[in-house]
């Protein structure tokens, strides 16, 4: 628990008296010589602002601290429980961000940087001739780390001006393990990073140790994640734009300890973002605590810390005395300066890969297969995220209703849901789904999940990004087939998308941009997958465009069947390597639902006999019934 101490603010007061009053006495005393040079009375000036600033500076962080301690204090009595409400701001459901105040500290250290430099480099300058050159270097370094402290300075400034007093609001106060951290940074932004915002929540221990010269710090990474939200994403709140924040936490996690300051336990959250001129970055503590509904949850300080070794008086006071001999060393040294003339000397800073998911084991959780209005009116009063699973799983049991509820809001949940567990299982099961209408909603599912809405500007925005990230342009090439398979700007997607799938150097993008093409759905695309199965070089995006041309993706069984007499080419000639026939025979098996051996003599037969029977069935067919799981 904090106690405020007035003796600590006391003493800090009484030790910036020390530096204040001398400071401005020896400010006050200064006279210029009648016969001599003001290059020491310069000089000698700024010293002493520089030594009563820092005088100031003490007195009002007693001041004030002692303020804030009280303050700290009264909250902790009336919560002794939830420490997540000793902050004030966390008390809010907000987090200030730790960069809050940068401003401010760039132009102390600039103000008491250029106040000792300016005057020493002017006081060189004005020295006689003889000794101008030899003091010229001194000149120099004085200037030199006053442009660095002004450009600091300035920039931090800039920073400030363009993006505002930031902060991350809370959806939950507090965090806890086993759950997950939501919210939204607030902050203005004038203009959109086209390659999103990178997000990533550390937990991290902090651990000092010793005392004076052998005090040292160590922070070590105890869990991490991050990803990368797509400037779709990107929302509007009154003060500017919000940047959507949701991460699961593991059930075993630490949770947030501050009760030593030696050894800490902090939860991080840091942002960036590139941008024209000055990038975004900042940084938030965010609170994560175990709390009466979640008892065995969380880990706390049990981290095997070492113990703190004991600080004497006088391990304390050392770095007092240094100081204190420091002070009387520079009042020497001026004194020694005005009478002597002598010269002086003085001395002076990202990447997210794309990886889709790896398929989980189908969850056949049992759904109902009809959706009364009561459902309805339920399902629409949850979450954004609890509805979209349940309507998801709703269509992926059949239920035409829900699919059309799920056609209604799913671009609504942009920036509102994530790929939880069940999420990812659903997404899964949805894109092997029996019903057409029902692979559609799986890649509205996915566009929304990587927080792109189902338009023009997607579209011109993915392109773009694939142009300038190569990190994610194997996902924008898979979201753009998403979007023209959903009609969303065909006519330019085809062939950027064409482009990609053909002559990519990148094998990994070629396979993404062939896997996006499984959606766009149309004859023609059907056979550029064909020529990726027979002439692309590796035999990896071979293999996923001979699946998509005869099981996966969004296409009906006629257009499929339509591709059979291909196959029948290539399982007929003698050229044809015995990996590609393998292929062939299955992706025959897959369009016709035939089941022969090996054999082109009798595959051919098969199709004289059956061929036109077959393209008759699948012309009766309801458009959206298809080959698959469920």
């Amino acid at each position: 628990m904090t106690k405020p101490s007035k003796g600590g603010a006391a003493f800090l007061i009484a030790f910036g008296m020390m530096f204040l009053l001398p400071g401005l006495l020896f400010l006050t005393s200064l006279r210029p010589s009648p016969n001599g040079s003001p290059a020491g009375v310069i000089a000698a000036a700024g010293i002493a602002l520089f030594i009563s600033a820092i005088g100031a500076g003490l007195i009002l962080a007693g001041w004030y601290g002692y303020r804030n301690s009280e303050k700290r204090a009264a909250r902790e009595v009336a919560n002794p429980d939830s420490p997540w409400l000793w902050r004030a701001d966390w008390a809010v459901r907000r987090a200030e961000s730790l960069k809050k105040n940068r401003e401010i500290v760039a132009w102390v250290v600039c103000s008491a940087c250029n106040v000792v430099a300016i005057p020493i480099a002017v006081s060189l300058a004005l020295q006689p001739a003889e000794q101008r050159i030899p003091a010229s270097i001194f000149i120099l370094l004085f200037g030199f780390a006053s442009v660095i402290s002004i450009f600091f300075a300035v920039r931090a400034s800039l920073r400030h001006r363009r993006f505002g007093n930031t902060w991350f609001e809370l959806d939950s106060l507090p965090f806890s393990p086993g759950g997950s951290v939501s919210g939204r940074i607030h902050l203005k932004m004038d203009a959109i990073p086209e390659q999103g915002v990178d997000l990533r929540l550390s937990c991290v221990r902090k651990a000092s140790t010793g005392a004076g010269e052998d005090r040292t710090t160590v922070t070590t990474v105890l869990w991490k994640t991050g990803e990368t939200i797509p400037s779709g994403a990107i929302g509007f709140a009154a003060d500017g734009r919000t940047i959507p924040v949701h991460f699961a936490i593991p059930a075993d996690a630490y949770v947030t300890y501050h009760e030593d300051l030696s050894h800490q336990i902090l939860w991080l959250l840091y942002a960036k973002a590139a941008l024209p001129g000055v990038d975004y970055s900042d940084e938030f503590e965010l609170p994560v605590f175990s709390t009466s509904n979640a008892p065995a949850q969380g880990k706390t300080q049990q981290l095997g810390f070492p113990p703190p070794r004991a600080q004497g008086r006088a391990a304390s006071l050392v770095p007092i005395a240094i100081f204190a001999a420091l002070v009387c060393g520079m009042f020497s040294w001026q004194t020694w300066r005005l009478t002597s003339a002598s010269s002086s000397r003085a001395n002076a800073a990202r990447a997210a890969h794309y990886a889709k998911p790896a398929p989980l084991p189908a969850s056949k959780n049992a759904i109902p297969a009809s959706m009364t209005d009561a459902d309805l009116d339920r399902v629409l009063a949850l979450p954004p995220q609890a509805q979209a699973e349940e309507l998801l799983g709703r269509a992926i049991g059949h239920d035409p209703r829900a699919l059309e509820v799920f056609e209604q809001q799913v671009e609504s949940w942009v920036g509102h849901i994530r790929s939880t567990d069940n999420m990812k299982q659903l997404e899964r099961r949805s894109e092997f789904s029996t019903d057409l209408r029902v692979r559609y909603a799986n890649a509205d599912i996915n566009l929304t999940l990587d927080g792109w809405q189902k338009n023009e500007q997607a579209a011109h925005m993915l392109i773009e990004r694939a142009k300038t990230d190569l990190q994610y342009r194997a996902a924008a090439v898979y979201f753009l087939g998403m979007l023209a398979g959903r009609g969303v700007a065909y006519e330019k997607i085809h062939p950027v998308l064409l482009d990609y799938a053909k002559h990519d150097p990148d094998e990994s993008v070629r396979q993404w941009a062939v896997e996006g093409m499984r959606y766009v759905g149309k004859d023609e695309t059907l056979n550029e997958l064909f020529e990726s199965f027979t002439q692309d070089a590796s035999n990896k995006v071979r293999e996923r465009a001979g699946c998509n041309i005869s099981d996966c993706g969004n296409f009906t069984r006629l257009q499929r069947m339509r591709m059979a007499p291909k196959f029948l080419e290539l399982i007929s000639n003698s050229s044809t390597s015995s990996q590609m026939k393998t292929w062939s025979y299955m992706a025959l098996r897959e369009i016709t639902d035939a089941s022969l051996p090996n054999d082109p003599q009798a595959w051919n037969r098969w199709y004289g006999q059956h061929g036109a029977a077959k393209l008759a069935q699948y012309e009766r067919l309801d458009w959206w019934r298809v080959r698959g799981d469920e």
